[in-house]
């Protein structure tokens, strides 16, 4: 990684120039997403899909495979292949959570943000469907519920906390001051997302991720209290990156002035005459 002057560490990242207005946020200097839109949703359609796909079949397998410890450490792991995969393309986003914090941070904008959800989505149903393929039952089986005898509150409470660390993780990796760490961003977050499923896992399923619920839920036509798992992580992802930015997000230095501009001969003119 380049050394970064102080400016540059303590500047906001780059932004979607085709999604939001230069004049509030400053895009279009150096936008990191610069791809088409179709082939960044398309990133997010193969990486979600690939995400409940691969998440799912350490959940299905027998055995110690299916140990608590297995399923979190597959997740996490999946997480930081496809993120170390696909980060440069699409941003890696797969989750509606993660989604929602990099819109209300400023990273992407709101057609952007339509497009990727959507593709999203999507790539919940492939992948959910190519579960089902290759396990005909495994997609009930991988249908995020809150475990027996855990009131719905309290199963909306954890997914809501689970879904707001995850926000503060990628808010965290996204302040501009984390740019002078040497360490890993996919394993970064792949442990924040193995360490949350190791939590709740046994509780709710720890989804934390409304796309990762929609595609079994879709197969398998199991929708009990699947709210649960869009409002929670939602909400809480929308409280913690607000309080982020509110008390800890680094504001911009302004810009040095620039060079002073030569006025046109007749202005030039016009002020000798007027002196």
């Amino acid at each position: 990684m380049s050394a970064h002057s102080r400016r540059d560490l303590m500047a906001p990242p780059p932004l979607d120039a085709d999604d939001c207005d230069a004049a509030r946020c400053g895009c279009g200097r150096g936008a990191r997403r610069d791809g088409a839109l179709w082939r960044v949703a398309l990133a997010e359609l193969v990486g979600t899909a690939l995400l409940v796909l691969l998440s799912c079949l350490a959940a299905c397998a027998p055995g110690a495979a299916a140990l608590p410890l297995h399923r979190a450490l597959a997740a996490g792991f999946v997480v930081t292949a496809l993120v170390q995969t696909l980060d440069h393309i699409s941003g890696a986003f797969f989750n509606p959570t993660v989604l929602l914090a990099a819109v209300l941070w400023g990273r992407v904008g709101g057609r952007r943000a339509l497009a990727l959800g959507g593709a999203q989505l999507a790539g919940a149903v492939l992948g959910a469907g190519a579960l089902h393929a290759l396990q005909p039952a495994a997609a009930a089986s991988c249908v995020t519920r809150p475990a027996p005898g855990l009131p719905l509150h309290e199963a909306a409470l954890i997914e809501c906390v689970l879904g707001g660390c995850l926000a503060l993780a990628n808010c965290g990796a996204w302040d501009p001051r984390s740019a002078e760490r040497r360490d890993s961003w996919p394993t970064r977050i792949g442990l924040t997302v193995a360490a949350l499923s190791l939590v709740a896992g046994e509780l709710t399923g720890a989804s934390m991720n409304p796309a990762r619920s929609f595609g079994p839920a879709l197969w398998s036509g199991a929708w009990d209290h699947h709210w649960i798992y869009w409002v929670s992580p939602l909400s809480g992802s929308l409280m913690c990156t607000l309080v982020y930015i509110a008390a800890w997000r680094p504001l911009p230095l302004p810009l040095p002035p620039g060079p002073r501009k030569a006025r046109p001969p007749q202005e030039a003119r016009d002020a000798s005459e007027d002196a």
